[in-house]
């Protein structure tokens, strides 16, 4: 409030408006909006190489560890091919399941792959002279069954098996074998990081195809 002093000799009383100081206003921005082709483009560039790096990573896990893993094509092994484990084999590449086979004079091997491509079979049974090739030849968890005279020639077997066979694989003894001896075989086995099963086959050669 001002007091101001007129020719007439009054004091006048004049009010005068408070001076507001002045505030700066906020200045807002904005960016134009992205064309949705483009936008949808940044996108894309932005989640493709992620994507990318998941399928290289799977690519890299499904890829077999070693040359072992390419080679294997059958579900189960058999070692031994006399009467019994000849058709027995065969009994099993019968049913659909593709098997190798094994045994330690490769003439009777030679002899299984005849009958089986005579039966025709060729395609689900295959027959190996070596046997760490036999042992490759079988997939993960390998499962080999043991068809040969009870005794020392299955602790040979087993021995030799042993020495390509990994921890989780399955060695199954079909012979009629004394039950202290499946156990001792068992818990050597076992030791190895190996599983082991006794599972006595009997029924001649009719029995077993």
């Amino acid at each position: 409030m001002q007091l101001q002093t007129r020719p007439t000799g009054r004091t006048v009383c004049q009010q005068v408006a408070p001076r507001v100081p002045s505030v700066a206003r906020p200045c807002f921005c904005y960016r134009p909006l992205e064309r949705p082709a483009a936008a949808a483009r940044k996108t894309a560039d932005v989640s493709r190489k992620p994507l990318r790096l998941v399928a290289e990573a799977a690519a890299t896990q499904a890829a077999p560890s070693d040359q072992s893993s390419k080679m294997a094509v059958s579900q189960i092994g058999l070692v031994g091919l006399a009467v019994m484990g000849q058709n027995l084999a065969l009994n099993i590449a019968e049913k659909g399941f593709p098997i190798s086979v094994f045994n330690r004079t490769y003439a009777k091997t030679e002899a299984a792959v005849a009958r089986a491509q005579k039966s025709g079979l060729g395609e689900k049974l295959k027959g190996y002279e070596d046997m760490k090739d036999f042992v490759q030849s079988l997939q993960k968890p390998r499962r080999v069954i043991i068809l040969v005279q009870a005794g020392a020639p299955v602790d040979s077997t087993i021995e030799h098996l042993c020495q390509y066979m990994e921890p989780g694989d399955i060695i199954i003894d079909g012979g009629n074998e004394w039950y202290e001896n499946t156990e001792r075989r068992k818990a050597k086995v076992e030791a190895l990081g190996l599983r082991y099963m006794g599972m006595g086959v009997s029924g001649g050669e009719e029995g077993a195809r």
